[in-house]
């Protein structure tokens, strides 16, 4: 019985579709023969699920839309039947059908019982084009409405329309209903095409005078809001149609083809019920059904051209560029509005949208409206702008400082082809004429001067209404954690312990924002990242577990330690450095954007880092970094900010604001703990917040392996981050916890003290975040040969740079060592008992400033003592300490006490300059004799002259 059903009611050949609707949830399957469908309704019916089928074929599977229909092969209709609808119960509604097919002499239909309604359908004898269905339908429609035959006017002439299925459940009520095939199958078709009026006149006939949106949709049957007594109120002050001033001033004898004219208008308008009684009532012989009557029975709003054509001396001087009277009453009605406040508009690119502020209203097509008064006071709707456009959310945008722009506002601008737009802009920016144009147009609003001026009042007015309604969201001036520890923020996503929501880029922020993204896939990731899973790519490893660990050490680190650089060094080239810091960057963000370089200035470096917060940051090629830049940006990183300085031209403190609790991988051609040793003698505070990895390439693995894997690093990254983040804020003890047993397991094998707390906490930190990263499933990196590696790292430095850092004694002697070395030029080499003895020269003498006196014969070194003082100073090192140290040690004599010597005595024969504060030393301590300068007092000697 059912395939008969739908053989004689469907087209001979599919696509067909099949719906299924349970707890509200909808899903759609195309089938592509009879036997599928139902065996498709079968399923449904056994799931629980009403199941329904479309009544055309489709051109394609893309979609159920009435464009994409191809043919129908039944006309149908819904009758509905019950509590609250237009019959009782199904024997009225059956009642009804019957009167209504032997009033219009139809053919018998196909009657099938819905569970709580009646659906109706009359098989063709052949498949329609759609088109030609849509007119035959309409036919039917217009017969229903003739005969007040209440039935479900939208189903009439739905080329995509739905209904239930035969030999399926009901399952929309307490219990499930049968739905039953009721009446006899005409397997060939009813003559019922032969039984309905002919097809109504088409407003299209009006098209050599224009035919625009509304006619067309007039024309198919699908009127848009017209309102009859706008029509007659713009014609009686001569503003409107004279013909139908005409109607109304001359009701009483009006013609009976210029009544029926009107009628067609009047009853195709909103106000149809009292406008076509109104108009008909003066007439002598005038009766309510006569008028109804007359008014269904017209086909269509009468059209301009059949005025010119039966009464052109009215529509004489017309000023109106229109195929029909109707159009003068146009009303634009607004969309309705759920009770949440979004109004809905179906088949746009934006359905829902919030309820625009009054007088503002969104139609029911979408758009922006605006109602408003004409001079004489009648209500008009004035299009502001004809697609969505409207606001979301308030934003705040100030730092403590006040930095920022201040109030800014989410707008979203739709449009036909390319969907949605959504941006966040300052109010400033909205409310400012050129600055507003340039910002439209920039997005695809195209509009002049008043066009403009509307929108900027209708933004206005949509402000005030979300600040009467909601507070403003306070933008994030830094990336990674809030202020409250409560979110972490990567670009524009603010991640929370249970969702992710939009927060726009802060002033601040905006530079690095997009680059804070994602793309791509996790597992691509991974598969990428899983090559440091090889042996002797532990050093590569390490630096991946510091990015993932830079956001733990706010957790833990409390104001101790605020960050620490991390150095990748290399003399060779395609080490992989720069890619190690790379994959760092695509845990949050973009590999190659995120890199600072090294044409970056010192002081933009800084400013990156203060955007980025506790995300790590990256810095590559630090090799050409003068000494002291270096020195200063090493040991800044672990005090968690940037620096104060002076204003240019002003005796005004210009006060840093950017600050930070996060890990700097940097990368070098050199060490760059000798670096630090070569800007002062006592690094050591700088040397403690360095941790230097020696970055090497495993024989084995050749740079086309590492191109090819990591190549693809560029479309894929961002994608880690915030599933890291979100484990993190879901188990925010167990991390902490991870971290201290981590740092107590690494104190006890590298013997850490209090004065390596930044080792301490930098190591454990990327300890733990390589470990959570491993339990996610994020990497496959084995966690022992790469804590392995950094144990023998950090006891490496601790053995080859720290130890010989803390004996002083060596440090001063090594610095008076480069001293001497240094000015070596510049002595004066004279023995102490020769001094004053004529014509003796001295061993060597100062080319320049004399810097030092050395004395062969007593092998005494002296120099002056402020001289002294000022070099350990440049040094940083502490002068007496360091002489005292000395003296100790047999390297200072006097008991490393200053004492006074005429320094310069000998340097010429006879002169005897005044004595200064000087130290003396020995000089054998340090390795200076009197052959390193023989050679030169040989060649200084002059020549002896004839006596």
């Amino acid at each position: 019985m059912a395939k008969e059903f739908y053989e004689a009611i469907l087209p001979s050949s599919g696509p067909y579709c099949v719906v299924g609707i349970k707890n509200k949830q909808v899903t759609q399957t195309f089938v592509n023969n009879i036997d599928e469908l139902i065996a498709r309704g079968e399923a449904l019916k056994d799931e629980g699920t009403n199941a329904y089928f479309a009544l055309a074929s489709f051109k394609d599977a893309s979609g159920r839309q009435a464009s994409n229909t191809e043919s129908l092969r039944s006309l149908f209709l819904d009758i509905d039947c019950g509590e609250g609808k237009p019959y009782p119960d199904k024997i009225a509604g059956g009642v009804a059908l019957r009167e209504f097919i032997d009033a219009c002499n139809l053919p018998e239909p196909v009657v099938v019982d819905s569970g709580n309604g009646l659906h109706v359908y009359w098989p063709l004898r052949n498949s329609l084009p759609t088109a030609d269905w849509k007119t035959r339908a309409g036919s039917l429609k217009d017969l229903c409405a003739e005969k007040k035959f209440k039935v479900d006017m939208v189903v009439v002439s739905d080329a995509a329309r739905v209904l239930r299925m035969p030999q399926t459940l009901n399952f929309k009520g307490d219990e499930p209903l049968p739905v039953n095939v009721m009446t006899p199958v005409h397997v060939n078709g009813t003559d019922i095409l032969d039984a309905l009026p002919a097809p109504k006149a088409s407003i299209m006939d009006a098209k050599a005078f224009g035919v625009d949106e509304f006619t067309r949709k007039a024309a198919a049957g699908d009127f848009p809001p017209s309102s009859f007594s706008r029509i007659v109120v713009k014609s009686l002050k001569g503003k409107g149609c004279a013909q139908i001033k005409h109607a109304v001033v001359e009701a009483e004898t009006l013609e009976e083809p210029m009544w029926r004219a009107a009628l067609s208008i009047a009853w195709r308008c909103v106000d149809a019920e009292t406008a076509v009684h109104q108009l008909s009532r003066p007439h002598p012989e005038y009766t309510p059904e006569r008028t109804l009557d007359k008014a269904q029975r017209t086909l269509g709003p009468m059209t301009c051209a059949w005025y010119r054509e039966n009464a052109p001396e009215r529509c004489e001087g017309c000023v109106h560029k229109i195929t029909s009277p109707i159009q003068l009453g146009k009303k634009i009605e607004a969309a309705p509005v759920t009770e949440t406040g979004m109004t809905v508009v179906p088949n746009v690119a934006s359905p829902f949208v919030p309820e625009l502020p009054f007088p503002y209203f969104r139609p029911a097509t979408g758009g922006v409206y605006r109602k408003t008064k004409d001079k004489d006071g009648n209500v008009e709707e004035e299009k502001i702008y004809p697609y969505d456009l409207y606001v979301t959310a308030r934003y705040y945008d100030s730092d403590e400082h006040g930095h920022g722009d201040g109030e800014l506002i989410n707008v979203c601008i739709t449009s036909p082809q390319d969907g949605i737009r959504t941006f966040t802009v300052p109010v400033t920016t909205l409310l400012s004429t050129d600055r507003a144009r340039e910002l439209l147009v920039k997005h695809g609003v195209v509009v002049l001067d008043k066009g403009l001026k509307d929108i900027m009042a209708y933004f206005a007015s949509a402000i005030r209404d979300l600040q009467k309604k909601s507070a403003a969201i306070r933008t994030h001036n830094q990336m990674g954690w809030t202020a409250d520890m409560s979110g972490f923020v990567v670009g524009e996503t603010e991640i929370t312990a249970t969702d992710t929501r939009f927060t726009p880029a802060a002033l601040s922020t905006r530079p690095i924002a997009p680059l804070l993204a994602s793309k791509g896939s996790l597992a691509m990731w991974s598969e990428i990242v899983n090559f440091y899973a090889k042996p002797g790519m532990e050093a590569h490893a390490l630096a991946l577990f510091f990015g993932f660990g830079a956001p733990l050490l706010k957790l833990v680190g409390g104001i101790e330690v605020k960050g620490a650089t991390i150095n990748l060094m290399s003399n060779e080239s395609g080490t992989g450095k720069t890619t190690a810091q790379m994959v760092v960057n695509s845990i949050f963000g973009s590999p190659n954007g995120l890199l600072m370089r090294k044409n970056d200035t010192i002081h933009s470096k800084i400013q990156w880092m203060g955007m980025l917060n506790t995300i790590a940051a990256t810095m590559d090629e630090v090799t050409n970094i003068t000494d002291e830049d270096l020195s200063d940006l090493v040991y800044d990183i672990p005090q968690g900010r940037g620096r104060n300085r002076m204003e240019s031209q002003s005796n005004r403190l210009r006060v840093n604001t950017t600050s930070w609790q996060t890990f700097l991988i940097t990368s070098s051609n050199s060490s760059l703990y000798d670096k630090l040793s070569r800007a002062k003698s006592t690094p050591d505070g700088e040397l403690r917040r360095l941790i230097e990895l020696r970055i090497n390439r495993p024989r084995d693995i050749s740079k086309a392996d590492t191109d090819r894997i990591f190549g693809p690093l560029q479309s894929n990254f961002g994608v880690a981050g915030p599933v890291f983040i979100q484990y993190v804020l879901n188990n925010r003890e167990r991390c902490i916890k991870l971290v201290q047993e981590y740092q107590q397991k690494l104190d006890a094998l590298i013997d850490n003290q209090q004065e390596d707390r930044f080792f301490s906490w930098t190591a454990s930190c990327a300890a733990a975040g390589g470990h959570i990263a491993l339990e996610l499933g994020l990497h496959k990196i084995p966690l022992a040969p790469v804590i392995e590696y950094l144990v023998k790292t950090l006891r490496g430095i601790q053995a080859e740079v720290l130890r010989p850092m803390a004996d002083r004694n060596m440090i001063a002697v090594e610095a008076l060592s480069q001293f001497l070395t240094d000015n070596l030029s510049n002595s004066l080499v004279v023995n102490a008992t020769k001094v004053g003895e004529r014509n003796m020269f001295p061993i060597h003498s100062p080319r320049g400033p004399l810097m030092f006196r050395f004395e062969p014969d007593t092998n005494e070194l002296w120099i002056v003592a402020p001289v002294l003082r000022e070099y350990f100073t440049s040094r940083q090192i502490d002068s007496r300490a360091a002489i005292a140290s000395m003296a100790k040690t047999g390297y200072a004599k006097n008991d490393g006490v200053a004492t006074m010597k005429r320094i310069a005595t000998g340097a010429v024969d006879g002169l005897s300059p005044p004595p200064a504060r000087a130290y003396c030393f020995n000089a054998l301590a340090f390795g200076i004799d009197k052959e390193m300068f023989e050679e030169d007092a040989n060649t200084s000697k002059p020549e002896p002259t004839a006596g």
